[in-house]
């Protein structure tokens, strides 16, 4: 995995599960996180890298070592005291600052279409530099210990809505 950015003046998150804004899973958070009154979120299709998901209850990143592991997602801008919340940070997911890669979500649709597997689809990264943005995630062993599950459900193609295309 690349060198993690240092997590000083973070203003962006990486969403990958029920606070994507296009999430369809129904949690009851989805459309006032991404919706608020007070101002409009600006939100960017992308991926992390060095990451799989998996689900315990809720979607969930973990880190790996390969860079050919990637969740798509999307890189908002939001406040951080409400996502802290949802996510229960920091006693059910912790939080780290990464490098989020913008990527045309129509270029990514049509690469999905195309893939009859489960493998996560890579696409080329945009000459646009990275965005540093916070993602939530756990470690496995978090997951069997605190949801006392030893197997989470890998996602397919490490994109939550995917999840139900098995």
């Amino acid at each position: 995995m690349s060198a993690q950015p240092n997590g000083q003046n973070v203003v962006n998150l990486f969403v990958y599960g029920t606070l994507r804004p296009d999430d369809d899973s129904k949690a009851a958070w989805t459309h006032s996180f991404n919706n608020p009154d007070s101002y409009k979120a600006l939100a960017e299709f992308g991926f992390i890298e060095g990451v799989k998901m998996y689900f315990s209850d809720y979607p969930v990143a973990v880190f790996t070592s390969d860079p050919n592991d990637r969740i798509y997602g999307y890189i908002i801008s939001k406040l951080l005291i409400v996502a802290d919340e949802i996510e229960e940070y920091p006693s059910m997911y912790d939080r780290t600052a990464v490098h989020a890669y913008p990527v045309c979500k129509e270029t990514y649709d049509k690469k999905v279409m195309e893939t009859n597997s489960d493998e996560c689809v890579l696409i080329e990264k945009s000459s646009q530099n990275p965005i540093t943005a916070y993602v939530y995630h756990r470690s496995l062993q978090h997951i069997a210990e605190v949801d006392k599950n030893l197997n989470p459900l890998a996602i397919p193609q490490n994109d939550w809505l995917r999840r139900n295309r098995q």
